[in-house]
């Protein structure tokens, strides 16, 4: 596509304007405006509308950043995998939501506010299944082996562009760390000593990203888990938390639910929560050592035993040997029977939206559990469980000013 992207105020705003040059731009612009409405997620560029005023069509998104990959310069291990997994988890959600963005390279992100990556360039992308207007594909490097113009998209193309970006952000040259066994070898390497393991780990998960059989690739939530599980001190610019960054900010105006909006109970293994678009990670593991954090402890019966809860103000719930990690910072956590079947589960607030999440069920290693918010309680700080005399619970919502209101179950 030759279209020139360039950034203009409109309205007292800043946007980047990207012009069709002939009919065959124009047409892919209009189809890309149409991806952008239905990829409405804080990791994707914000669609502002197709200017068609003018002789020639335009396509009006948000300024996301003067810097895409392409030109940042080099970056710590930390940021590179923050970025990754939190570009991947931006990818996870917009696959949930059908979509493939069809092209991710590293001129397709840009870094925004806080280091955060945003997706740009969704003329190449569009319903899983379909086949977008032709056009120019990802950049060499990045374009999957196993895809062509006619083929229908695949979640696949976009875990190995996910793949190829980690790939180039941990070998910033041929000399920065050990090739992987007939993958990537240089002469160079005799003569440089190494001792990366965490780059050469990562190399290892965009190999896979990167495997030749689509069928072999991980999906994109799980390679935004492994990357942390690789990386734990993984972070976006200064910040510590790679996801903390998408996550949307506080709205009085909110809606309890976009098309698709939930957030998920996944046993995903210790010490990971995955956050983005209100999609949260609980985790399952095996004993573990004290939540680290101040706790609130109950008493749970499940199914046939009696095991004790607690519940930290970061989240973090112990049921016996297990630890669930439960949203985002700042989501407030209650543990109650909510439906009356004698097995109480957790349900929460999100204090930056007003919105409650009430999960019929708990996660398993195979199992991941996902719910819509039930309601909205504009200025909800907090939640508790009022234990009823027929042993069923209520979920009581706290505001701001300390009055309580009761959530209809």
């Amino acid at each position: 596509m030759s279209a020139r992207v360039v950034a203009v105020e409109l309205d007292g705003r800043l946007v980047a304007r990207k012009q069709a040059h002939d009919g065959a731009d124009a047409i892919r612009l209009h189809h890309e405006a149409e991806v952008l409405a239905d990829a409405r997620h804080p990791g994707a560029v914000e669609l502002v509308g197709i200017d068609t005023s003018a002789s020639e069509v335009a396509l009006l998104t948000e300024f996301a950043g003067s810097h895409s990959l392409d030109t940042t310069g080099r970056m710590t291990v930390e940021r590179a995998a923050g970025l990754v997994a939190a570009l991947a988890e931006t990818v996870a959600d917009l696959h949930e939501l059908g979509l493939v963005h069809g092209r991710i390279d590293r001129s397709h992100v840009v870094i925004g506010a806080g280091g955060r990556p945003v997706l740009c360039g969704f003329g190449g992308g569009g319903r899983i299944g379909s086949t977008p207007p032709p056009g120019p594909l990802a950049a060499p490097g990045f374009r999957d082996p196993a895809a062509t113009d006619e083929a229908a998209l695949t979640p696949q193309v976009d875990v190995y562009g996910l793949g190829a970006i980690l790939r180039a952000l941990v070998v910033d040259d041929a000399t920065d760390v050990e090739p992987i066994p007939d993958r990537r070898f240089t002469l160079g390497r005799l003569h440089t000593p190494w001792s990366g393991y965490q780059q050469r780990a990562l190399l290892t998960l965009a190999d896979r990203a990167t495997d030749e059989s689509p069928l072999r690739r991980p999906s994109a939530r799980r390679l935004a888990a492994d990357i942390h599980e690789t990386v734990p001190s993984a972070r976006l610019g200064d910040d510590d938390d790679p996801f903390a960054a998408l996550r949307p900010a506080a709205n009085d105006d909110a809606e309890p639910s976009r098309a698709t909006r939930f957030v998920s109970l996944a046993a995903i293994g210790v010490g990971l929560v995955l956050v983005a678009l209100g999609v949260i990670g609980l985790q399952s593991g095996g004993s573990v050592a004290e939540a680290g954090a101040t706790t609130t402890k109950a008493t749970m019966p499940t199914q046939t035993t009696t095991e004790p809860v607690s519940v930290g103000d970061d989240g973090v719930i112990v049921i016996g040997t297990k630890r669930y990690a439960a949203g985002e910072p700042g989501d407030r956590v209650a543990i109650g029977d909510w439906n009356c079947d004698g097995r109480p589960t957790a349900a929460l607030v999100r204090p930056s939206t007003g919105e409650v999440f009430v999960f019929d069920d708990w996660a398993t290693p195979s199992s991941d559990v996902s719910v819509a918010p039930i309601t909205l309680v504009e200025g909800a700080v907090d939640v508790r469980t009022r234990d009823d005399a027929d042993g069923c619970s209520t979920l009581i919502v706290i505001h701001g000013d300390g009055t309580e209101e009761e959530v209809p179950q």
